[in-house]
Parts: C-alpha cells; structure tokens; sequence
C-alpha cells in the first residue's frame, strides 16, 4: 500500500466511530492517490459503502464533512452505486478499502 494511501486512511480512521455512527460499512480510496501519482493540488477520491438501509443524504453529507475535515482535502466523495458503469471496471482495480 502506498504511504500516502496509508497515512490518508489512518487520518480517517481516527473517527472510525463517527463514521460508523453514519452508516459506514466500509471506504476507500481511488484515483491520483491510490495510483500514487497525485500532487499537492490533488483531490481526495473516495468511495463509500454504506450498510443496506443506511444511506440518506445527510450522512453521506456528514461523511464528507468527517473526511474533508480530518484530512484537510478537496473530497470528490461517492457511493459505490453512483459510480458510472462504464468507468467503474476501471475504477475498482485501483481502490483501496478499509473495512470499518
């Protein structure tokens, strides 16, 4: 795993409760990050699951101010199901989850 993969996911993580709290099965990272080829200008690519029954539109809103906050990012955040068919192959070769 990429370090900055790792440091991005742990800084998360430090409110693991919170984002249970929301729903939260697990997340992960794509994109500039994940394929470590990102810069200071970058924004964070995320992608969350959440458990069945639990995603509204106020915690995915919670969820990204829980991230953007912590990490001090730009968040492009997703769910799993938005993601565009014909992108999402693609997509899911490079995430990295963490299960929550």
């Amino acid at each position: 795993m990429e370090a900055a993969v790792k440091k991005i996911l742990n800084l998360i993580l430090e409110n693991k409760q919170l984002l249970k709290a929301q729903g939260v099965e697990k997340i992960g990272i794509f994109g500039s990050y994940a394929r470590g080829d990102f810069t200071s200008d970058s924004d964070l690519d995320i992608v969350v699951v959440f458990l069945k029954g639990r995603k509204t539109m106020k915690s995915y809103m919670d969820v990204y101010d829980i991230i953007e906050t912590t990490t001090g990012k730009k968040v492009d955040l997703l769910t799993i199901e938005a993601i565009s068919p014909f992108i999402k192959p693609y997509i899911e070769k490079e995430i990295v989850y963490e299960k929550l």
